[in-house]
């Protein structure tokens, strides 16, 4: 995507004040942006994020706004994480919703349920900061739910992708008669998916738990 480059070489660092060389279409008004969200290092990553979709007349337009309706910290990030939802390659938005609706876990197991567009934008996320990396796998920052930044996933997109998810965790399993104890938190994770979807058929314990998968 154009401006992708340009973003991810401007390293932000994790505390205030962030110093952006100047792009072709200007300065942001980071100072401003920095006093509207009481530093906030959420503001700061999600603002950073901003840089390849929202211009700096807009970046700043949005700002200057938020000044003349005086809004405090929590409204400043709202702000900044709508304009993230609307502005963000729909690929982007499609992982967060997926990260988001599964919670952390495994990069492999999520990127399975991907189409490749998807599966790239993990690979920008991560560094930009909206998405973390722990013992566990992936997850989203958790700034960004509050922040509004991420959509829930459609009916069409649930139906498909976390059954998924949930058929990917169980893969490395073999039996539950001789459940390994790292493989424990993915018939967990897989187990809530299917009862979250209302199928409980799958998510029914036993010898072949789910159907297909576990023999």
């Amino acid at each position: 995507l154009p401006g992708i480059a340009r973003s991810l070489r401007h390293t932000a660092p994790t505390t205030w004040p962030i110093v952006l060389t100047r792009t072709p279409d200007g300065f942001r008004d980071w100072p401003l942006l920095a006093r509207l969200a009481n530093r906030n290092p959420a503001a700061l990553t999600l603002a950073h994020a901003l840089v390849p979709f929202l211009s700096a007349p807009d970046f700043n337009e949005m700002v200057t706004q938020a000044k003349t309706d005086e809004v405090d910290e929590r409204e400043m990030l709202r702000r900044l994480g709508g304009a993230l939802q609307s502005s963000a390659p729909p690929s982007w938005q499609l992982a967060l919703a997926l990260l988001s609706a599964v919670g952390e876990i495994p990069s492999e197991v999520l990127a399975v349920a991907l189409e490749p567009e998807p599966q790239a934008a993990l690979g920008l996320l991560e560094p930009l900061g909206l998405v973390e990396r722990r013992s566990g796998g992936l997850s989203v920052l958790p700034a960004l739910l509050d922040a509004g930044a991420i959509r829930p996933l459609t009916a069409q997109e649930r139906a498909e992708l976390m059954p998924a998810v949930a058929r990917r965790l169980l893969t490395p399993i073999e039996s539950l008669l001789s459940l390994e104890p790292e493989h424990a938190d993915r018939v967990l994770r897989a187990h809530a998916i299917f009862v979250e979807l209302g199928d409980m058929a799958n998510a029914e314990p036993g010898p072949d738990f789910p159907r297909g998968v576990i023999t």
